[in-house]
């Protein structure tokens, strides 16, 4: 196999989707250090802002790198939101919220791809949610049982999905209606 850095995004988003096990198994092993498992959700964070650097600066974009980065992020924070809402019943309304928004960019994408042939990138409103559910599942790692911070914290959540995910649909149905029209 012949290694090319241009494969160094795309090797990171494969260390990422590693991780998703190692996080899930660290979350629950009784008695460990919560500290232990808040380093792989941000050693993995960091991967992903790794990667995309690397990618946008040195144009190693590929068309694996434009589906494996996203998948990798998506199935760490779904991994997240699973383990929170099992430890705890108050995250599982947001977990809902974060599938429904997840499962209809997927649609989107998929349809828009289907009418375009082409990868949809990922927006500053989508970016910004990311970074606000980063944050915030590292704060509800470290603090699991402070029902009023994960209150506040669950419904700003809540309104950067829901905004994330309205920005996308109307993002997504001006291109779609545009390459009707075209």
């Amino acid at each position: 196999m012949n290694f090319q850095k241009k494969n160094i995004p795309n090797i990171l988003s494969v260390l990422r989707l590693l991780m998703i096990p190692l996080f899930v198994w660290v979350f629950f092993v009784e008695n460990s250090p919560k500290w232990w498992c808040v380093c792989v959700f941000l050693a993995a964070e960091i991967t992903d802002v790794i990667d995309g650097y690397l990618a946008r600066k040195y144009g190693w974009i590929t068309e694996t790198g434009k589906i494996l980065d996203p998948m990798a992020d998506k199935l760490m924070q779904a991994a997240a939101m699973v383990c929170l809402a099992i430890e705890n019943n108050i995250f599982i309304w947001i977990a809902v919220i974060f599938f429904v928004k997840e499962l209809t960019m997927v649609t989107g994408a998929l349809v828009l791809a289907k009418k375009i042939s082409k990868v949809t990138p990922s927006s500053w409103f989508g970016k910004m949610a990311t970074v606000i559910f980063a944050a915030f599942t590292i704060i509800f790692i470290i603090y699991p049982e402070n029902p009023v911070l994960n209150i506040v914290l669950t419904v700003i959540l809540a309104g950067a999905l829901i905004f994330a995910l309205l920005m996308y649909y109307f993002t997504i149905f001006r291109k779609i209606e545009k390459a009707n029209k075209e």
